[in-house]
């Protein structure tokens, strides 16, 4: 079973990554300290699936690799058995396979995007605990007023038409979407935003309010299929997002 994973991981790699090497999971590898610090940012895994990752991302970033062939004796009974299970370290792989792949073909703005999303949450999700907002200017009497005229303009667009949806992309804890269900409650939108803690915000806040969701999300995974809205809104969220992709997409 092993044996059969571990050639379809290979094969695909050399199909849809062009990695000449037999055995890019060995975790046997001597690389140069510039190596190392290259691809030590893009690790994402914390099981056996790391050796995939180490011995993808030099060849995806252009470092020139050599395999040096060995003779592997095999597993004795004097050794004792193996730790590593195929079913508990597949998912493993597959999510490196799926992500290297993107970063061939989508580039380092990809693998850009999901450091930046990390950042972003932990940054978001810290605020709303430390203040209950997602911005500091959200608390300010001034924001009243603001979100007010934001939210006017926002229906404005909509016009007269019935029961519209709208997805509200970087929702934070709600407050724009409050005003707009205040002005039209027959509004129904579906708020996503990256940090779990603004959301869980949102849903408690608006709770009254059922044609309005809310869960954690972000630009380039959205649940929801085409024209599935009349509109789609935010608020200050452009400069959180990789543009270029958000653009592609």
């Amino acid at each position: 079973m092993k044996k059969i994973a571990n050639r379809s991981f290979h094969g695909l790699a050399r199909i849809f990554l062009g990695i000449p090497h037999v055995d890019v999971t060995n975790n046997f590898k001597l690389y140069k300290r510039e190596i190392v610090e290259a691809i030590r940012p893009h690790l994402r895994s914390s099981g056996f699936s790391i050796n995939a990752e180490t011995g993808i991302y030099p060849y995806l970033l252009g470092f020139s690799t050599k395999e040096i062939p060995v003779s592997w004796i095999g597993r004795k009974e004097d050794m004792g058995s193996s730790s590593f299970n195929i079913l508990k370290a597949g998912p493993g792989y597959a999510s490196v396979l799926y992500d290297t792949i993107r970063y061939k073909y989508f580039g380092k703005k990809f693998m850009q995007h999901k450091h930046l999303a990390e950042d972003e949450r932990k940054h978001f999700d810290s605020l709303v605990e430390k203040t209950g907002e997602t911005y500091y200017g959200n608390l300010r009497p001034v924001a009243k007023i603001r979100f007010q005229r934001k939210a006017k303009e926002i229906l404005g667009f909509l016009g007269k038409k019935k029961n519209p949806k709208i997805l509200e992309y970087g929702c934070g804890t709600g407050i724009l979407a409050q005003y707009l269900l205040q002005f039209r409650p027959d509004l129904a939108i579906e708020g996503i935003d990256i940090s779990p803690k603004a959301i869980g915000v949102a849903k408690k806040t608006l709770m009254q309010y059922k044609n309005a969701h809310f869960q954690p999300g972000d630009c380039l995974h959205l649940p929801f299929r085409n024209n599935t809205f009349d509109a789609v809104v935010g608020n200050s969220i452009l400069h959180h997002s990789i543009i270029f992709l958000l653009v592609r997409r």
